[in-house]
């Protein structure tokens, strides 16, 4: 399945999805939800307004979710990748992105960054990307792009948390939807503004 596909099912019809969401998510996560509506429908209309060039992009085999707390080494050498049901096919730009946005959000608390050490947080977020050898690089490498698929995973992971709770009554995930509608505001920071 197309990791977009979510988003689009979502975009086509968000109002009548949050409406359904308050009859079956408990009052506090929705409560949430409809705090951070206007973030998310900025990031929703950007998705509808993007060019979906990218959906001609290939789906692989990824782990969708690579952090540090997801990958074990010793020394210099990796031992073994954590979350293994965490591999799905997906866009290798999205599992990309959204992996540098967890890790440079680590880096930014490691280093006691505040939101006024933004321009600071930005160029180290440049620096990261120039850090990559071109041959790994994927063409969407620049920090607009990267925001943009970063912004696009964790729309799609509010998306299936609202969802589990609409049709399944699973609440499992909702612990960590308020990070992921906090990351949403946090992508302009490390990422640039919208």
């Amino acid at each position: 399945i197309d990791p977009f596909s979510t988003l689009r099912h979502f975009s086509s019809d968000f109002s009548s999805i949050v409406t359904d969401a308050q009859d079956h998510m408990p009052i506090t996560d929705y409560e949430l939800l409809t705090n951070n509506l206007d973030i998310v429908k900025h990031y929703l209309q950007r998705f509808k307004e993007l060019d979906l060039s990218h959906e001609c992009l290939p789906l692989q085999l990824c782990h969708i979710d690579i952090h540090p707390h997801n990958v074990l080494f010793s020394g210099d050498y990796l031992q073994a990748i954590l979350d293994v049901e965490s591999l799905q096919f997906s866009h290798f730009e999205s599992s990309f992105a959204f992996s540098a946005f967890k890790l440079l959000k680590q880096y930014s608390v490691y280093n006691k960054f505040k939101i006024s050490d933004a321009r600071e947080i930005i160029l180290g977020t440049q620096d990261f990307i120039n850090s990559f050898d071109k041959s790994f690089c994927f063409e969407y490498k620049t920090l607009s792009d990267l925001k943009k698929f970063a912004s696009f995973e964790l729309l799609r992971r509010i998306f299936i948390i609202i969802d589990l709770n609409i049709q399944h009554s699973n609440y499992r995930w909702n612990s960590v939807l308020p990070l992921h509608l906090s990351g949403l505001h946090e992508i302009c920071i490390i990422f640039g503004d919208l």
